[in-house]
């Protein structure tokens, strides 16, 4: 008996979140930018949202806000496909592929999180120009 309560509970539950899940246009997508050694949260972080096909939807530094440090929001369309392109000066640019199905489990709450993106410093002599030198170590 206790199971069949459970049940039906349950598929009322579901029923209703795909119901609420339907009417939802849009996914927040959110996250935050962190340092990968670190570990700590990058502010000003520009954070580029793409379609598939490389279409700039739009660019906006990650938070710099007391408690906040790092942190990005957008609202997206439900259905489609995004790249996010991280870029800092310093640090070695992310990708990362996200698409926001028309109907998840996993979404049914409205929120796209990213979770923590991690970026790496880009190695000094990666910036530094290349010398040729002769026989006599001349340049």
């Amino acid at each position: 008996m206790k199971q069949n309560r459970l049940f039906v509970a349950l598929c009322a539950m579901m029923l209703t979140t795909g119901v609420m899940a339907q009417q939802r246009e849009k996914v927040n997508a959110n996250g935050w930018t962190i340092d990968a050694k670190s570990r700590n949260p990058l502010t000003k972080v520009d954070v580029t949202i793409m379609t598939t096909d490389s279409t700039i939807v739009t660019t906006y530094p990650s938070w710099d806000l007391e408690g906040y440090e790092g942190r990005f929001s957008f609202n997206l369309e439900w259905g489609k496909s995004y790249i996010f392109q991280f870029t800092k000066e310093g640090y070695d640019t992310v990708y990362v592929n996200q698409t926001y199905p028309a109907k998840s489990m996993l979404m049914m709450s409205g929120i796209g999180n990213l979770g923590k993106v991690a970026l790496k410093k880009t190695p000094v002599s990666d910036n530094l120009p290349i010398q040729i030198k002769n026989e006599e170590g001349e340049p």
